[in-house]
């Protein structure tokens, strides 16, 4: 299943956080995140599957970056990418 909403905010120097929600089958496992509009050619963002719906990405170095979060089941099998991928310009803040 596809997530309900995704969205990136920042706040003046501080690292964008993305946040997410998920219907939350019972069969999830978690969730990943990738730099990229498409997964199967975007780097893998967190170093370990997340369990909960919101990320801090701490590497970000002010540069443009879009990001796509998959739900992840049990199975290891990944959800479609949540639509539509979230996108941070280059010196973007709230």
């Amino acid at each position: 299943l596809p997530g309900d909403s995704l969205s990136v905010r920042r706040f003046e120097d501080d690292a964008p956080v993305i946040a997410w929600s998920h219907p939350y089958p019972l069969d999830l496992d978690g969730y990943d995140i990738y730099l990229g509009t498409n997964v199967e050619h975007a780097a893998p963002l967190n170093a370990s599957r997340l369990l909960s719906p919101i990320y801090t990405d701490t590497g970000y170095s002010g540069d443009d970056r879009w990001y796509t979060v998959v739900a992840v089941d049990t199975l290891g099998q990944e959800s479609v990418g949540f639509k539509p991928a979230s996108h941070l310009r280059q010196k973007q803040f709230c």
